[in-house]
């Protein structure tokens, strides 16, 4: 087994892993779903109007994006 495949494998295994304990624990789905769009809405009101210039929210997105997936 090369080391590509047994990466994939690997992979496969964590994610299965993580599927079930959600499963488990729908709390935590909920809070997954809820706390991004919590953050979108708190942070585009209180900073909404401070950048001179740029579109607040377009920086903003792609920051909670990247938060949310990791």
């Amino acid at each position: 087994m090369t080391a590509v495949q047994r990466l994939g494998r690997d992979s496969s295994i964590i994610a299965w892993r993580n599927l079930l304990n959600l499963r488990r624990t729908p709390g935590s789905v909920i809070a997954a779903l809820v706390q991004p769009v919590m953050f979108v809405l708190l942070l585009a009101y209180v900073f909404g109007g401070s950048l001179g210039g740029a579109e607040y929210r377009t920086f903003l997105m792609g920051g909670i994006f990247a938060q949310a997936v990791t």
